[in-house]
């Protein structure tokens, strides 16, 4: 998920590549990255309209972790020559992880009508607007 206040994949990713650290990401592992304002939307107006199905509320990119640190790292104007290509069996799991744990969000992005699933390089860029804008809220 894309937070814009909490510290997961795509913050962490910010800070690491804007200190000049680098990062190994994995290119192996497929996700259907979210940003969770757009997840909330998504919500908001499925509760609101009453729908009644199973829907994947997911961002409607499937992209390697590693495709997603590269375009995050364009889109941020970080140094993308920081991330490392990584393999799954490369890492001491403490748990098992899917390889492939993207979404279908064809069905969500049919039915619903305001809040569509956003594609990664609009979530990022979303992103990136929800935190200069908080930052500038906070003076």
């Amino acid at each position: 998920m894309l937070y814009v206040g909490a510290k997961l994949n795509s913050t962490w990713l910010i800070e690491n590549l804007g200190e000049g650290r680098k990062v190994k990401v994995l290119v192996d592992q497929y996700v259907s990255p979210t940003l969770n304002t757009n997840l909330a939307q998504m919500l908001i107006e499925i509760a609101e309209r009453r729908v009644c199905s199973t829907l994947h509320t997911a961002g409607a990119s499937r992209v390697s972790r590693y495709e997603f640190a590269k375009m995050l790292a364009d889109i941020c104007d970080l140094n993308s020559d920081l991330i490392e290509p990584a393999k799954m069996n490369e890492i001491q799991w403490k748990a098992k992880r899917p390889k492939d744990s993207s979404l279908d969000v064809s069905l969500c992005s049919s039915i619903l009508k305001e809040s569509k699933p956003m594609r990664l390089e609009e979530a990022i860029e979303a992103m990136m607007l929800e935190r200069r804008h908080k930052k500038s809220v906070k003076g």
